[in-house]
């Protein structure tokens, strides 16, 4: 599980004996800070803890191999629909307006400022 530590830390713990599965993004995120050498022991039991810098790192990587690009420090200000499917999103940001046609459309806003729309 990726826990809130305290009010400023995220980190990620997975607990000695504790697997929720074998695949998945958790998993994936783990084995990759361990080949980059971003995990440390765990004082309690055996387990890794990957501390919030090498968390970054890590989702970083994870989005680049997959193709994905970011637009960081981006807005959404509207939703394109078409036959009453959300068809993509009008953004804006320092380069100015532009829209972001998709097939899938992930509100990462953390406010379902998309969904809103």
């Amino acid at each position: 599980c990726i826990t809130a530590v305290g009010m400023e830390t995220l980190g990620w713990y997975r607990y000695e004996g504790v697997v929720e599965c074998e695949t998945g993004i958790g998993m994936e995120m783990e084995r990759m800070a361990a080949r980059m050498g971003g995990t440390v022991k765990w004082p309690f039991n055996s387990s890794e803890c990957l501390d919030a810098d090498y968390f970054k790192i890590v989702a970083d990587h994870l989005v680049s191999d997959a193709g994905v690009k970011p637009l960081l420090h981006t807005i959404v200000v509207e939703a394109i629909h078409e036959g009453g499917a959300l068809a993509g999103v009008i953004v804006e940001n320092k380069s100015g307006r532009s829209a972001v046609r998709a097939k899938r459309v992930i509100d990462c806003t953390g406010d379902a400022d998309v969904a809103y729309l």
